[in-house]
C-alpha cells in the first residue's frame, strides 16, 4: 500500500488516512492540540490519551528530513502530552533505529496498522490515568520562519502560546529546502490559514516568500524580528515589526497575541 513517490503529499497523507479509518479508532486529520498542529491526531478507545502521526514523504536527504522531523517531534510531544509521535514514512527508513527514542517510532505506511495497534494495547501510565489536552479548531496560524533549532522557542514558546490563546492551531514546515509539490503544499497551507506570523530574522529567501505569498493571497501577516528593524529590505521595512530578543521569547507572547487578535478582528458573531 505504498504511495508512488512521484505523488502529491496529499496522496501519501491519503494513504495513511485510509489505514486510520480501517482501524477503527478515532482520528483527527490537520487537528490542534494546546496550540500546536499535527498531520493526524489518533486516540485511544477509551479517550484517556493520544498519538500524534507526522507525516513526511521524505524526498529530499531522508536522514537529515528525519532527524529535523524527529527533533521537532520531541517538542511537540513535550508541549501537548501525547503519549507517543510515529513519524510515518512512505517506505523504510534505512538506520531508523538511530532516529528512534522511547517517545519516537519510526513507521513505514505498511507498519502503520500495527504499530497503532501495539501502542493502544498497552496501558497509558503506570497509574492508569492520563490527561488530554484539549483539541481545538478554530483555524490555522501558519508560521513563516527560518528552521533553525534556534528559532525553536519562537515558535514552541512565543507563536504557539499566543495561538492556543486565540483558538489557533500553530502551523510550521519544517522542511530546510522546497521543491516541486512540497512548494504548492505550502501555497496551499497558507492559503488555509487565517493569519501568518513572519519571522524575518536573517531575513531568509523562503520566509520572503511566503510572505509574499500571504499577501498576494489577502491572508494577514504579523512580521516579528530578533534583528535591528532599519536592517530589514526595503519591501518590507514599512511593515508593522514586532522587535523580540533571542532567549526572551516569553516575553513577545503577549504583544504577539493582541497583534495577531487585531489583525483578525473580532470572531464571528462576536
Amino acid at each position: 500500500m505504498q504511495p508512488d513517490l512521484g505523488d502529491p503529499l496529499h496522496e501519501f497523507e491519503a494513504v495513511i488516512e485510509a489505514t486510520l479509518a480501517g482501524s477503527g479508532l478515532r482520528y483527527e486529520r490537520a487537528a490542534s492540540v494546546t496550540g500546536l498542529e499535527a498531520d493526524f491526531i489518533v486516540r485511544s478507545p477509551d479517550d484517556q490519551s493520544f498519538v500524534l502521526l507526522e507525516a513526511k514523504p521524505l524526498l529530499h536527504e531522508p536522514a537529515q528530513v528525519a532527524m529535523r522531523a524527529l527533533h521537532l517531534a520531541t517538542r511537540v510531544r513535550e508541549e501537548t502530552g501525547a503519549r507517543r509521535v510515529l513519524l510515518v514514512t512512505p517506505y523504510p527508513l534505512p538506520n531508523r533505529v538511530a532516529f528512534e527514542s522511547p517517545a519516537l517510532r519510526v513507521v513505514d505506511t505498511d507498519e502503520l496498522a500495527e504499530a497503532l495497534a501495539l501502542e493502544f494495547a498497552r496501558p497509558t501510565t503506570q497509574d492508569g490515568s492520563f490527561t488530554v489536552g484539549s483539541v481545538i479548531s478554530a483555524g490555522r496560524l501558519f508560521a513563516a520562519m527560518p528552521f533553525d533549532a534556534a528559532f525553536d522557542d519562537v515558535f514552541f514558546v512565543a507563536i504557539r502560546a499566543a495561538a492556543e490563546d486565540l483558538g489557533l492551531g500553530a502551523y510550521r514546515v519544517d522542511y530546510d529546502d522546497f521543491s516541486g509539490d512540497v512548494v504548492e503544499r505550502i501555497r496551499v497551507s497558507i492559503r488555509e490559514s487565517r493569519v501568518m506570523v513572519a519571522d524575518l530574522t536573517r531575513q531568509r529567501p523562503n520566509v520572503l516568500y511566503e510572505m509574499g505569498y500571504a499577501h498576494a493571497a489577502g491572508i494577514p501577516v504579523v512580521p516579528i524580528c530578533a534583528e535591528e528593524l532599519r536592517q530589514l529590505p526595503f519591501d518590507v521595512a514599512h511593515e508593522n515589526t514586532l522587535p523580540y530578543r533571542p532567549g526572551q521569547t516569553t516575553k513577545l507572547v503577549e504583544p504577539l497575541r493582541n497583534r495577531v487578535a487585531a489583525v483578525l478582528g473580532p470572531p464571528a458573531g462576536g
